[in-house]
């Protein structure tokens, strides 16, 4: 196998640079476009074993913020950038603003609704903290733990209002979800979530003796769902 002389090298480095309009000589030339096409073979053989090698830690990262589990979505779809406590906020704003009235299961049920339909539409998480599926249902758990006390009480409408002027579809959204889903019985609701294909797959074989529960719902499925595609 022939390779470049330290001397050819250079001069291809010159004339690539344009340095010099000297023309390398045309086996040097051909040398150097099949080193550099082994060479992208190699940097594209390395990134996908990266990329394979991040997507498993992914899989296996738990995130944790204030001391709670916050799960990461299996498949990497990019983040809006909001905090799933702001958007909970938000939405209990807007559904106080109607004088709607939810208990703290049905209200992290229509978030998860909000969570998967900016997903469907925009393939985009609104938050890092990833949805879990339980023996109730669909589950944010800082979210639960942080609304579980005070669902009742007044909302400020900081949090809408933040939103609203960052991501005016998001607030659109809330708002809509809102409207939808406050008067939809608990248990309908519930129903209508857990017999969707990304619960249903999360949820524990009914083979096992011990279910395990708390498994991150699949965004994938997520989007394939909204999209009428499941």
């Amino acid at each position: 196998m022939y390779n470049l002389t330290l001397g050819e090298f250079q001069a291809i480095a010159g004339y690539l640079n344009a340095e010099t309009d000297e023309r390398p000589s045309e086996q040097s030339i051909k040398v150097f476009l099949n080193m550099s096409s082994a060479l992208q073979f190699r940097l594209l053989k390395d990134l996908n074993g990266a990329e394979a090698k991040l997507s498993t830690a992914q899989r296996r990262l738990e995130r944790l913020d204030e001391k709670e589990e916050l799960f990461v979505a299996e498949y990497s779809y990019p983040e809006l950038g909001c905090d799933s406590v702001d958007v909970a906020a938000a939405l209990l704003w807007a559904l106080q603003r109607y004088s709607y009235k939810v208990n703290i299961t049905k209200f992290v049920h229509i978030l998860y609704e909000v969570y998967a339909a900016w997903l469907g539409s925009h393939k985009e998480r609104i938050c890092v903290e990833h949805p879990v599926i339980t023996a109730y249902g669909p589950q944010f758990w800082r979210v639960y733990r942080h609304f579980q006390a005070k669902v009742g009480e007044p909302m400020d409408k900081g949090a809408f209002d933040d939103i609203a002027g960052r991501f005016p579809g998001l607030a659109r959204l809330i708002q809509n979800a809102a409207a939808k889903y406050h008067d939809m019985d608990d248990r309908d609701l519930k129903q209508y979530l857990i017999k969707s294909r990304p619960c249903q797959k999360a949820m524990p074989a009914k083979t096992e003796k011990e279910p395990k529960w708390n498994n991150p719902i699949d965004d994938h499925l997520i989007v394939l769902w909204k999209q009428g595609k499941l």
